[in-house]
């Protein structure tokens, strides 16, 4: 870029004379292909700038560029969710203003440490501090790399838990041992392997073939599978869990690991040990476990007076089917109901009989839809019905049919019960249910307020 400009200077003033002859352009052009050559040679619209810039942005690790004076000149995404900040508000700013609330980070960054674990909130970072030299060995700022290791430690101390529980087993006598010699066809084990399967030691002979008598036949291909894998040499161990019959013919829970501890010059193992634990205890708790989650997602989806789905897993669901709809373009409507004269029942028979009436709406109404209509209770006394894949006339239908067949039964406690209906359904511009929501609801209301045990509709 220099070339025309000297070029232009030296007809001006005339250095080396070259007539009345102006070699500016000509000095252009030559540029021009020095420029060229050196676009091609540096790669200057090469894709490597963006493609660095973006695996930048999307590191899933957090990373911090600081200068020789500790000012931020870069930090990604990741690095600002790690500690709630903003991005573009910390750069330019002085690491110790820029990370005032975490002591921990600022404590690292002013240590002579590389490496540390930095606890920022509930996460575990582990930091990481690189010095950033020039071509002549002068430092010119840091980079430091944090790395998310909460589920990494959890998991690490759960390991070491394990293993420390392990050794305090065998260390008691509660875990058995196993060895067994591969070559020689020798299987050893200890006195507690037999107390586990209810043997006391000496009543039983166990060899490695009459083992799989013992295990439970869906069990005992995979786990002879698992512990191929440590014969050939795939794995170093093999953990396995499996049914053995017991002494008393139940099955019990037990938990076998496996290491190779010799091999043959073809990685075949030659002898394998391991530990043999009763887990039946472990598997009840799971067991129950899964039965109280269960019982305690039931809860939280459910309304438990009428047993039908509850507010909050209703608006999921018809969250879900509004996307549904608007996506296939099926239609999608919506009935909202109550019952009628709720209050005189309650104040003529209790509230005992106005639970007992509104049970008894929500299992006919249950027992008369389909499989893929959905029905729950949106608040004090009224039900939404979530009917899919039915036009308005469809869902007029269904609510005239829903109306009229509890009207004719008589029940010997409160008489005859009735519902008001209101119907609507969701317009095809429409990519959420509020509007549906709000036609329904005027609807229900137009019924009850003129003179209840009625349909209305609203498009």
């Amino acid at each position: 870029t220099l070339f025309p400009v000297l070029v232009n200077i030296n007809y001006l003033f005339g250095f080396v004379d070259f007539g009345y002859l102006d070699m500016t352009p000509f000095a252009f052009t030559l540029a021009s292909v020095f420029m060229a050559i050196g676009v091609m040679r540096y790669r200057l619209f090469d894709i490597r700038p963006v493609a660095k810039e973006t695996v930048f942005e999307r590191l899933p690790d957090g990373v911090i560029i600081t200068d020789d004076r500790g000012t931020v000149v870069d930090i990604n995404p990741m690095a600002c969710s790690m500690f709630g900040v903003e991005c573009p508000k910390l750069i330019g700013l002085n690491f110790s203003d820029a990370f005032s609330d975490s002591e921990t980070v600022l404590s690292f960054f002013n240590s002579d440490q590389s490496n540390s674990e930095l606890k920022v909130g509930k996460a575990i970072i582990d930091a990481r501090k690189t010095i950033i030299h020039s071509s002549r060995g002068k430092i010119r700022g840091h980079i430091i790399l944090l790395t998310e290791i909460t589920e990494r430690k959890k998991v690490e101390d759960a390991l070491r838990q394990s293993e420390e529980r392990l050794a305090l087993a065998v260390k008691g006598g509660n875990v058995g041992l196993w060895d067994f010699n591969i070559d020689k066809g020798e299987f050893s084990i200890n006195e507690r392997y037999y107390q586990i399967m209810g043997y006391p030691g000496g009543d039983l002979l166990i060899t490695f073939q009459n083992w799989k008598e013992f295990v439970h036949p869906e069990d005992l291909l995979p786990s002879l599978e698992e512990m191929e894998r440590c014969y050939n040499g795939e794995k170093d161990y093999f953990d396995i869990e499996y049914r053995m019959l017991s002494k008393s013919g139940d099955w019990i829970w037990v938990h076998d690991r496996g290491e190779a501890a010799e091999r043959d010059k073809n990685g075949r193992a030659t002898r394998i040990l391991g530990t043999h634990i009763d887990i039946s205890p472990t598997k009840q708790i799971e067991e129950a476990l899964r039965e109280s989650q269960e019982k305690y997602r039931k809860l939280a989806t459910t309304d438990m007076l009428t047993g039908v789905m509850n507010r909050y897993s209703l608006s999921e669901l018809l969250r879900a089917e509004t996307e549904r709809s608007r996506r296939y373009g099926s239609p999608l409507s919506l009935l909202m109901f109550d019952l009628d004269n709720l209050k005189m029942i309650n104040d003529n028979y209790g509230h005992l009989a106005g639970d007992e009436a509104l049970k008894i709406t929500c299992s006919y109404v249950q027992s008369s839809i389909r499989n893929c209509d959905y029905l729950g209770r949106w608040g004090g006394d009224e039900f939404l019905l979530i009917v899919t894949n039915t036009d308005f006339d469809g869902a007029i239908k269904v609510a005239e049919k829903l109306r009229a067949g509890l009207c004719v039964k008589e029940h010997k406690n409160f008489g005859k019960l009735s519902i008001s209906i209101g119907v609507s359904v969701l317009h095809k511009d429409e990519s959420d249910f509020d509007a549906l929501l709000r036609r329904v609801d005027k609807a229900l209301y137009e019924s009850k307020k003129n003179g209840k045990n009625r349909v209305t509709s609203f498009v």
